[in-house]
């Protein structure tokens, strides 16, 4: 290294300068090389009706290709007619628990309700009480490969309208 040094006209700078700029290169065009579909897909979200108060039932389809601690969700449930958002959930979550399932897994989600989908620690859609109107949500999946990475998610999915009579 000494050598290279001596006989190049780069400086311990000039070469410290290549390495970041390499580094940085590959930071930010890592959501590219790892985007988020290569660890869920999200196909169909969808609400029922409901009346004031009972449980918005679900219904959504996904399919997961890898096994992975580093990725959380959001959903956004936002007012069909006014776009003002009602209530806002982000949750990490692992999607490492049954490493035994066979990938890629579609599952067909069913029996499960909005508060299910839109659960977060900080509980703002726990606490949303649902009031007449029609409704419909956004979510999406975001996922860090690799700890050095940025951080790629999926384009938002929306959901077809719901009405809350």
């Amino acid at each position: 290294m000494k050598d290279f040094f001596t006989r190049s006209k780069w400086s311990k700078v000039d070469l410290f300068a290549a390495v970041a700029a390499t580094g940085f290169l590959i930071w930010a065009v890592s959501p590219k090389l790892f985007p988020a579909s290569q660890f869920i897909q999200l196909h169909e979200v969808r609400f029922g009706d409901s009346g004031v108060g009972e449980t918005i039932p679900l219904h959504a389809d996904r399919t997961v290709y890898q096994h992975t601690g580093r990725a959380y969700y959001e959903v956004d449930v936002l007012s069909a007619n006014t776009g003002f958002r009602e209530c806002y959930a982000k949750r990490h979550v692992p999607y490492a628990v049954n490493k035994r399932a066979v990938l890629p897994d579609r599952r067909e989600i069913t029996g499960k309700s909005l508060k299910w989908w839109a659960y977060s620690d900080d509980g703002e859609c726990q606490r949303w009480k649902s009031h007449a109107g029609r409704f419909y949500v956004k979510t999406r999946h975001c996922w860090k490969r690799f700890w050095w990475a940025r951080t790629s998610c999926n384009p938002w999915h929306i959901s077809k309208p719901f009405e809350v009579s």
